[in-house]
Formats: structure tokens, C-alpha cells, sequence
């Protein structure tokens, strides 16, 4: 018997019609490096007057991922669904075979509602297979030397060992986001937003968003894992490096000491993936943002800077009232 090599493991991905319920896993998705397992919950009972435990008993199980690497133009579609829903998906201007997928988050309501889960298979021709799978939390961070790095944690009802793996999945094609892509652009008001690009202060940032969902766990011995999801308070944050000048200084006075409002755009272009059209792979993030505050200046790879923090606000007037919009362009019809 061969060695289970860890070069060989392939992950794929499956769309579930019923959230927990196994599906077809007919995406291979290769971009990330991903980390998959279960944590069950276990308590050791020790009999009045022993020195050792001799029971022991299983409480519950919840198996958790995490996905990261250089973000991709294509696959990063299945897995923002995860958090976020389906996306809104229609062909690009003239294009046939180019679609922006868009996702506007909503002010209310429930985001389990709308949360895509998945079956994740790992392995070469068997393995493990691991259903209701929702992300989190995910987040990526921007560096111009670098990739678009992108993380991506999850909780899923754990793990069935010995599965044999969906036979001729789909490889959705890798389309990289690195650093010598993006742009950032902050404006004061969201008619203007993606207008005023930082264009030379700018040398990290990171967006991360975190605590969507918590299993649920009602009473009944039938269920091994969580049975449906919970919303929990949500985290939006950025941060952003910045060079010590004027002008990014200036974003003190104007947004941390006032509480205005800033509108930011992070947009990575990509290679052309409808030439007779003149259309790029992107990825989109628009959102509204309260400065939350600064830290003091330091050393940053030898230039003289400070970090700002952000967390993401709600503007009812903005469109129809939203936070944020987010949409990749590239060849994939929402989750078909």
C-alpha cells in the first residue's frame, strides 16, 4: 500500500441542494492549500473516590477548514458563497462567454438564510468526505511585492472516512490575483466611489471579515453535529499601511476625528479572458467604512508609516442600502 501522500490530495466541491446532505462534488478546486478536519468534544468522568477517570463519553463533533493561498479570479466564486449566498451572475457588456458575479450583502435579515453549504471531498481516488460546509469568516490582504493572499475558515459536521471521490470533476481553471493588480481607491461619498486611486501611499492592506455563523445543537440524540446555523454579530474590518506624507495623515482629520463616512474600492484586474471583446478577469470590493483609529508611527520595510484601522458601516442612502458590494468577472455563471 502506497503511502498517503500529502502532494497527491486534491480537494472538490459539490453544491448541496440540502444543507448536510452529501452532493456530487464535481469542482476540483486547486488554487487554495487547504486544512480539514473534526473536533469532537469529549468528557472523562471520575467515580467518587478515584484517582483516575474510567469513563469516557462523546459530547458533540464539529469538524472546521481553513482554505488560503494566492486568491483566484475563478474559484473564489464557490467559496464566497459559502458566506454569502449565490451571486447575481450576467454576462459582462457583449460578452457570450464573460459573467460578473455580484453579491450585495444585506442590512438585515439572516445570512444563514441565504448561505450556500457545500460537500468537500479530500483525497486521491478515496478519502474523506465532509458535508455542510459554510464559511466563517474570509478575508485577504494586499502587498505589491506579493500574491493577493486570501484565507478562508469554516465549520462543517465532520468527516466520513473511506468515501470514494466524485469520478471526472471539473477543474475550474486557476486566474492568480497578485499584488501588481490591485488598486485602492478612497472617496468621501458613494457617488464617488473607485474615483480618488491612493497612488502612492499605500503599501499593505487587509480586509477580514469573521463571525458569521455558529452551529445549532437542539436536543436530539439523531443528530451527531449541528443540525442547522446561527447568525452571530459580524466582523468587518481593514486596515491600511500607509507612508507617513500629508495626504495620508490627512485621512485623520478627515474621517477618524469627524466620523465621517469613507468609500473605498480594492480592485485587482486581471488577465483578458474575452479578448474579442477586451474583457479582464477582476475582483471588485466596495464598501463604506468608519476610521476606528490609528496606531502610533513606526518602521515599516524602511519606510517611515502607520497603520489605520476601518470597520465597516451601513449607508441606507447608498443604492438601495448596503455595506458593501462585491463581484468577480470571469468565465463562471454563478455556481453552474
Amino acid at each position: 500500500m502506497a503511502v498517503r501522500s500529502t502532494i497527491n490530495q486534491k480537494t472538490q466541491w459539490g453544491l448541496e441542494v440540502t444543507h448536510g446532505t452529501a452532493a456530487a462534488c464535481n469542482k476540483v478546486l486547486a488554487s487554495y492549500i487547504w486544512t480539514l478536519g473534526e473536533k469532537p468534544t469529549t468528557k472523562q468522568f471520575r467515580g467518587s473516590g478515584r484517582q483516575y477517570p474510567g469513563t469516557s463519553a462523546l459530547l458533540y463533533k464539529e469538524g472546521t477548514f481553513k482554505a488560503s493561498g494566492p486568491g483566484d479570479f475563478g474559484e473564489n466564486t464557490f467559496l464566497l458563497a459559502m458566506a454569502l449566498g449565490a451571486p447575481v451572475s450576467a454576462l459582462s457588456g457583449l460578452s457570450t462567454t464573460a459573467y460578473i458575479n455580484t453579491w450585495t450583502p444585506p442590512l438585515t435579515g439572516s445570512y444563514a438564510s441565504t448561505a450556500k453549504s457545500a460537500t468537500l471531498q479530500m483525497g486521491e481516488t478515496t478519502g474523506e468526505q465532509y458535508t455542510y460546509n459554510v464559511l466563517t469568516g474570509w478575508g485577504y490582504k494586499i502587498n505589491r511585492k506579493q500574491e493577493i493572499a486570501w484565507d478562508f475558515e469554516g465549520i462543517n459536521q465532520g468527516f466520513t472516512t473511506g468515501v470514494t471521490l466524485t469520478a471526472s470533476p471539473t477543474e475550474v481553471e486557476q486566474i492568480p490575483m497578485t499584488g501588481a493588480q490591485a488598486n485602492v481607491y478612497l472617496d468621501s461619498t458613494s457617488a464617488g466611489v473607485g474615483t480618488t486611486l491612493i497612488t502612492s501611499d499605500l503599501m499593505e492592506a487587509e480586509f477580514k471579515a469573521a463571525d458569521y455563523f455558529a452551529g445549532y445543537y437542539p436536543v436530539n440524540r439523531t443528530n451527531g453535529s449541528f443540525s442547522d446555523l446561527i447568525d452571530k454579530e459580524k466582523k468587518h474590518d481593514f486596515t491600511m499601511t500607509l507612508q507617513a506624507t500629508t495626504a495620508a495623515l490627512g485621512y485623520i482629520t478627515t474621517y477618524n476625528n469627524t466620523g465621517a463616512k469613507a468609500y473605498f474600492k480594492v480592485d485587482a484586474l486581471g488577465p483578458v479572458i474575452d479578448a474579442t471583446h477586451s474583457i479582464a478577469a477582476e475582483f471588485s470590493h466596495e464598501f463604506c467604512a468608519f476610521m476606528t483609529g490609528y496606531e502610533p508611527f513606526s518602521d515599516s520595510d524602511g519606510v517611515y508609516a502607520f497603520k489605520t484601522m476601518w470597520c465597516l458601516a451601513e449607508d441606507t442612502a447608498w443604492g438601495t442600502g448596503q455595506a458593501q458590494i462585491i463581484a468577480l468577472t470571469n468565465l463562471l455563471n454563478g455556481l453552474a
